[in-house]
């Protein structure tokens, strides 16, 4: 660019030694490639340096201030819908008298599809690790920012990322990060899910009414499946595809003090599905009972799909999987009880190429070690297309298993959240043994509905 701007003659000098003659050549050409006089260097440097800062001066200054301007009054942002966050659009935005409503029309008209049959304007603004937009937040806003638009009622999924999500939790006063797996599968992890003792708490309202665990199939499940355990399935609920004791908790159980109605309103905070109590009383009603289930020697879940394919589009969003045990004794502080430690049992998100034959390999892909208070979050449904107006489509990717467990014994809770309010299941779908209820506990029943969670 500056030379384009300065039409005076330049000059530039080349020194090369020469070892074996030992004198030095001289190169001094124009801008133009035109060979200057030898000696006008020497002769005309200092004038013509002068001058041609006396030139570009003002120059300069006109583009510094024109950035400064640029900078104060407008910025470039990234804006998306879920699924598409891997191929943002830009979005040129003035700073100067922008409002939320100004900035969600912006990012609507930048986003709006010839086929779009929603208005983009009644869905919401989130920041890429979910946060709602609000007017406040406005001002914050830099260069670069990635926004997302969800849909009108459209939950919010997190997209693979090479950097951690954080999400803070004032009343607990600590901050959890979501990190990438790196799986085929929209599959995180976070460390310390679970507070000190809630492990604990839920083994134990679990353990009285375990039962051999059930299995529910897809067609495209059970026709991966031998025909022989096709009907051991049938008639029994268990076979080769799954080993292991399972039980629902209701989030009233009687002696839980609040556990399990506590961890599942940290799971819709960390899903970001609401962070205000009333909020989060309306995310758990997507939620199934928190399932606990105790791998034994040879125990194993098989590779197969959380979310069921059905015409109404409903079905299991994603899956938070959480261990309670780990190589370590449980309830250390009494020591009233102990659990043997385990080997094996690791969480598995086999390759994309996996072979239709090869259910319990664990080889390749991801595995996720068993850590106590360590979950595991993935999504079972296409982003873009998970919600039921969409169809509810499975992602396929979302293939899993739970490795078999070669000594001792692997205790996790799985909490299904799905893309709607939780349906009536068929009465056999919780065939364990009932745990009592006690409706006075719940979640928050001494806080104000608006306060953050």
């Amino acid at each position: 660019m500056l030379r384009s701007l300065v039409g005076s003659e330049m000059c530039i000098r080349d020194r090369v030694s020469t070892q074996s003659t030992g004198r030095e050549r001289h190169l001094e050409q124009g801008w133009e490639g035109r060979c200057a006089p030898r000696g006008s260097c020497e002769q005309q440097g200092t004038s013509m340096e002068m001058k041609n800062t006396v030139q570009l001066l003002p120059l300069l200054l006109l583009l510094l201030s024109r950035m400064a301007v640029a900078k104060e009054d407008g910025m470039l942002l990234w804006v998306s819908r879920l699924g598409l966050e891997h191929a943002p659009l830009s979005l040129r935005v003035r700073r100067a008298h922008m409002t939320l409503g100004g900035l969600h029309a912006l990012v609507a008209d930048r986003l709006l599809r010839p086929n779009d049959s929603t208005d983009l304007r009644d869905g919401q603004l989130r920041t890429i690790d979910g946060c709602p937009l609000q007017e406040l937040h406005i001002d914050g806003l830099k260069d670069g920012d990635h926004i997302v638009l969800l849909r009108s009622q459209e939950l919010f999924m997190f997209s693979p990322s090479q950097a951690p999500y954080r999400v803070t939790l004032p009343r607990e006063g600590r901050r959890l990060e979501v990190t990438s797996l790196g799986a085929p599968a929209r599959a995180f992890v976070v460390e310390e899910f679970l507070l000190p003792g809630e492990a604990e708490q839920l083994i134990a309202l679990a353990e009285p009414h375990l039962r051999p665990s059930g299995i529910g199939l897809t067609e495209e499940d059970a026709e991966s499946l031998a025909d022989a355990d096709r009907e051991r399935v049938a008639s029994a609920g268990q076979s080769r595809m799954r080993k292991s004791d399972s039980t629902f908790l209701p989030s009233d159980a009687r002696g839980q003090d609040g556990t399990v109605a506590t961890v599942q309103g940290r799971v819709a905070r960390v899903l970001r599905l609401g962070h205000k109590i009333s909020e989060v009383h309306e995310a758990r009603t997507h939620m199934e009972e928190i399932q606990v289930v105790r791998y034994r020697p040879g125990g194993h879940y098989n590779v197969h799909h959380d979310s069921f394919p059905s015409a109404s589009g409903e079905s299991r969003m994603a899956t938070v999987l959480i261990y309670l045990n780990d190589r370590s004794t449980m309830n250390e502080s009494t020591n009233d009880k102990l659990v043997k430690s385990f080997s094996g049992g690791e969480t598995w998100f086999p390759p994309e190429d996996r072979p239709g034959s090869d259910y319990i390999s664990c080889q390749g892909g991801i595995r996720v070690v068993p850590k106590k208070n360590r979950a595991v979050l993935f999504y079972n449904l296409v982003a873009g297309s998970h919600m039921p107006s969409e169809g509810g489509l499975v992602d396929v990717a979302s293939w899993h298993a739970g490795c078999r467990v070669r000594a001792g014994e692997k205790w996790v809770a799985s909490q299904w959240v799905w893309n709607t309010r939780f349906p009536d299941l068929p009465d056999d779908t919780h065939a364990d043994a009932p745990v009592p209820r006690d409706p006075a506990i719940g979640i928050g029943r001494s806080l104000d509905p608006n306060d953050d969670l």
